[in-house]
């Protein structure tokens, strides 16, 4: 599936270059004409194909003092699609190469002027003196806007071979050379280390780019090692080359940098709302929104969180970000997100949401899925205005973040069974309550033994034996009626089968139509079965009370003696109908001592159980402690001398002064007592409630005996549950407010608000794989951070899409930002609406995005201008 942003300026790419492609002339004058290929127009075709099929889209064509010689060269690559930077290779009048490169617009006939100006004759094709230095020729470079580079300058020809000295020092510390490549041999340890920016009389304050651009001279030349190089361009100029070659750290590499697998947001379209019919790509890498207040840079970003049904976290941002959406984005409003994951496998998902409605998810055909957007796309971040701030004040939050720094899944590994506990509690407190019932019942045996004696000792017992025989049958039909009455007859539920959708012409309708039968077939002996089922259980209920009408003519004359016995044992004050009574609780009762005692056994099983499952709760929270501080320890060596982080178990006893609190009464002292104790488990003050007040008060003495024995008397299931509650987790971050030499080190409490964002952030930035958007994080970070800290770990961009809105400069120029969106506000007439200015999608080497990125966020030129005279600069 294309993306249907496809065609909109993306800002830079990586484009893999090389940049020493020597023509037919050049080989012929060297006699390295190869047999296969003899004529110029064989070997055009075949190297122009052999640097498509590499993956080449553009090239530098450098003959010896021409660039006549490679115009067919040119031609044909530009026909096939590459990007042709013209030039020549030059040489100093010391000797040294320079490839000078020129804009892909510029003609043959202004670089022969150029050629000209060094003092060259039309017909010299030979690597010989020009009238200009090395350092002339720079010079001479930048005056034509074209690019130089210094080619293998480790071997013969190269600036650190044919110059020695201050010289050497002078030309390769110059301003103006921004990129070397290093020749084909080895370099030695002294080259290297110049290489490296590592040698002190060689140190530039800007390192250079180190390409692979060796001469490329055959066809089977562009898949060797060191040929060609990886360039991240957004306007394919010569002034987009010259700005990839001064910021090479982001913008150069001699290896495939396209290798990352995060997911990423393609980009966004909006119909109807303050951005209606807008629509934005975005880059992989750094994205930066700009633009005056009002033009929509917190639109676009709170779209995005609303389009992907993803919550702030703190209280106040949800109220900014549901009263945002309201006002710009409103009824009827769609906003269309397009995100792409790479694994398992490459695949791109639709989102689409219409204001007031859920977030639909289609895949690459079109199908809407069960999946929501945060199951697709994973663990984004998204941050608004001031949020940050917020964030960093919540200490559960920054142990989640510090959980970034574990592989996958290592916490859910270790994660406590909190369902199994609240079983296992559940299931004890019932059997608690089981056994204080049989336990309250089987203590009335006794009393009901006595009580039966005092009546055999009067010879009631004998008289009324075969009466209780009759009452204990009663008692049998009463049962066998209820139970009959009871009875369901549908005991086997009907099987529901849910149709399958053939496809037209399968050669398997005919199993599935038998399936079907099958099933069918079933069904209908479950109808029959119920049938019959019900006939069986009218016929019991009529043969139940025939036997029991035969029953009741068989015990008639036994009831007629009952009466009689009952009667002449009351003048004597014998009630015949308690010893009934006693005799029939008696017969109840006789199985509960043995039911005790089985209750009593599954109750200190699940006990065991529990003590078990207890411990192996404790060995999954020590198990997440020690990840969570092997985290803290990538977070030092991930940041040194800038951030580190601590891990704090029971800091925060919140859960359990909540239950504490949730049980009513007076329990002020108890909560002061566990705020305030200097370590606290919650087991061991579990089993502190457990033994009673006086050890309540034994343990925390200032606790008065009427709160100790109301939490005393809180019963087993507060105990338990006590026992199942966990303190959170919480994070300290610890900022260096000192320099790298002498740290000063301050925890979040004791920094400012925007020292506290700035801590957060780094943690940010430097680990997660789903895109992080942050709105105007420089509103929270302390300035003195952004260039020092802020800035370097922008430039790393490893794996990570980053979408900013900013107001602040070093951000996305200093930040190198891969892709600028401008942002700016009109009045149609009827309403003001957002949209993207001119010209306002690109890279920083986009004249148009240079004039937007001076004018919004540097105040324009004059107010630059006059803060370089007011600094000295």
């Amino acid at each position: 599936m294309t993306s249907r942003f496809s065609k909109l300026a993306g800002g830079t790419e990586w484009v893999r270059c090389a940049f020493q492609v020597n023509p037919y002339a050049y080989l012929k004058a060297n006699g390295k004409v190869q047999p296969d290929l003899q004529t110029e127009a064989e070997y055009n075709k075949a190297m122009v194909s052999a640097l498509t099929d590499a993956g080449i889209e553009a090239i530098g064509i450098t003959d010896h003092w021409s660039v006549d010689t490679g115009a067919d060269l040119r031609t044909e690559a530009e026909a096939a699609g590459l990007l042709v930077f013209p030039g020549f290779e030059a040489t100093s009048s010391e000797g040294v190469h320079l490839l000078i490169l020129f804009d892909p617009a510029t003609t043959a006939s202004a670089i022969n002027r150029r050629l000209g100006e060094c003092g060259i004759p039309d017909d010299c094709h030979e690597s010989v003196p020009c009238k200009f230095s090395a350092v002339d020729l720079l010079e001479r470079a930048r005056q034509w806007s074209a690019v130089v580079i210094a080619p293998h300058v480790t071997t013969g020809g190269g600036l650190l071979l044919k110059l020695t000295g201050q010289s050497a020092v002078t030309a390769w510390t110059n301003d103006l050379l921004h990129a070397v490549a290093p020749g084909g041999a080895k370099p030695s340890q002294g080259q290297a280390a110049i290489l490296a920016n590592k040698d002190a009389g060689y140190k530039r304050q800007n390192r250079l780019a180190v390409l692979s651009a060796a001469d490329i001279s055959s066809p089977s030349d562009v898949a060797k090692p060191g040929s060609s190089s990886w360039v991240k361009l957004s306007s394919r100029t010569a002034g987009g080359l010259d700005l990839a070659f001064r910021t090479p750290s982001t913008r150069v590499s001699r290896e495939d940098p396209d290798r990352q697998d995060h997911p990423r947001i393609l980009g966004i379209e909006w119909k109807g709302g303050f951005l209606g019919n807008t629509r934005i790509r975005f880059n992989n890498s750094l994205n930066v929104l700009i633009g005056g207040r009002g033009t929509g840079k917190s639109t676009v970003l709170e779209s995005i969180r609303y389009c992907l049904g993803a919550r702030p976290t703190a209280s106040r941002s949800v109220t900014e970000h549901d009263s945002m959406t309201k006002q710009v984005l409103g009824a009827g409003t769609e906003i269309t997100l397009e995100i792409e994951v790479r694994t398992p496998t490459r695949a791109i998902y639709t989102i689409s949401r219409v204001y007031g409605e859920e977030p639909r998810v289609r895949d690459e055909q079109g199908k809407t899925l069960h999946s929501t957007p945060l199951d697709v796309l994973g663990d984004v971040a998204i941050y608004g205005q001031r949020e940050l701030a917020d964030l960093a004040r919540d200490g559960e939050q920054l142990t989640r973040l510090l959980a970034l720094f574990l592989p996958s899944g290592t916490l859910e590994e270790s994660a406590t069974p909190s369902d199994a506990l609240k079983k296992s509690r559940e299931a004890i407190v019932e059997q608690l309550d089981v056994i204080d019932k049989l336990s309250s019942q089987t203590a009335r045996l006794p009393i009901i033994a006595e009580r039966l004696a005092r009546f055999e000792a009067a010879g009631v017992g004998e008289r009324l034996e075969s009466q209780n025989t009759v009452k204990r049958e009663e008692d049998f039909f009463n049962s066998a009626r209820d139970a009959l009455t009871g009875a369901k007859v549908s005991v086997i539920p009907k099987l529901q089968l849910t149709a399958v959708a053939r496809e037209p012409g399968s050669t398997r309708d005919d199993l599935l139509v038998e399936a079907e039968a099958v099933i069918a077939g079933f069904n209908d002996a479950i109808r029959v079965a119920e049938l019959e089922l019900s006939e069986a259980k009218a016929s019991a209920e009529t043969q139940l009370a025939a036997i029991r009408s035969r029953w009741s003519g068989e015990t008639g004359s036994i009831v007629a003696e009952l009466d009689k016995v009952l009667r002449e044992l009351q003048p004597d004050g014998i009630d015949g109908n308690e010893y009934l009574t006693l005799k029939r609780e008696e017969q109840a009762l006789s199985g509960y001592p043995e039911q005790l005692q089985a209750a009593r056994v599954t109750l200190e099983k699940l006990r065991d159980e529990r003590t078990d499952l207890l411990a192996a709760v404790a060995d999954a929270r020590a198990a997440r402690i020690r990840n969570l501080k092997a985290a803290a320890k990538k977070v030092r060596r991930a940041l040194p001398a800038t951030l580190q982080a601590t891990l704090h178990d029971g800091a925060d006893r919140t859960p359990l002064t909540d239950l504490i609190r949730s049980l009513g009464g007076r329990f002020d002292l108890i909560r002061a007592a566990i705020d305030t104790a200097e370590t606290l488990s919650v087991a061991a003050f579990a089993s502190v409630c457990r033994s009673g007040a006086d050890r309540i008060r034994e343990v925390y003495p200032n606790v008065t005996t009427k709160q100790a024995g109301e939490l005393a008397s809180a019963g087993e299931g507060v105990f338990m549950e006590m026992e199942e509650l966990e303190f959170p987790l919480t994070t300290d971050l610890q900022l260096n407010v000192g320099s790298k030499d002498s740290p000063i080190w301050r925890s979040l409490d004791h920094l400012s608000t925007g020292q506290r964002a700035t801590a957060l952030l780094l943690l940010l930035l430097k680990r997660g794989a789903g895109p992080l958007l942050i709105d105007q994080p420089e509103d929270d970070l302390d300035n003195r951070f952004i260039n020092a800290d802020i800035v370097p770990q922008l430039r790393e961009k490893t794996g990570r899409q980053i979408i900013f809105s900013s107001h602040n400069a070093n951000i996305p120029v200093l930040g190198d930002a891969d892709q600028l969106v401008v942002l700016q506000a009109e009045d149609n007439g009827s309403e003001v609406i957002g949209k993207i200015a001119p010209g306002g999608l690109g890279s920083i080497d986009h004249p148009e995005l240079e004039g937007w990125v001076e004018e919004l966020l540097e105040g324009g030129r004059d107010a630059f201008n006059s803060r370089r005279y007011m600094y000295g600069f």
